[in-house]
């Protein structure tokens, strides 16, 4: 019985973090800047592995490296595409 309830109120404090998560990203979108939310997505993946390679004392290799290097210059490829498609869009708006 201690074993199940135990496995059950972590199951219920996992299921509590998640939807306090989900209700943070929630309101981000609504009420706030997106392209930095946007950003910051991409770069919690890296520093959670930052965090556990720490914490277990392991070495991140090369590949791990150029898969952030990727991330990161796609992101930014991405933001760029899209920054200069919304400035024509708006600067067409204007001119009609």
């Amino acid at each position: 019985r201690t074993i199940k309830g135990g496995i059950i109120s972590t199951s219920a404090q996992a299921e509590r973090t998640v939807c306090r998560c989900k209700s943070a990203w929630n309101v981000g979108i609504l009420h706030g800047n997106v392209t930095l939310l946007a950003a910051a997505s991409y770069f919690i993946p890296i520093i959670s592995s930052l965090i556990a390679a720490f914490i277990l004392n392991s070495s991140l290799t090369f590949s791990f490296w150029q898969g952030t290097a990727m991330v990161c210059l796609g992101s930014l490829l991405c933001w760029w595409s899209t920054r200069g498609a919304a400035t024509h869009k708006l600067e067409s708006n204007t001119l009609e």
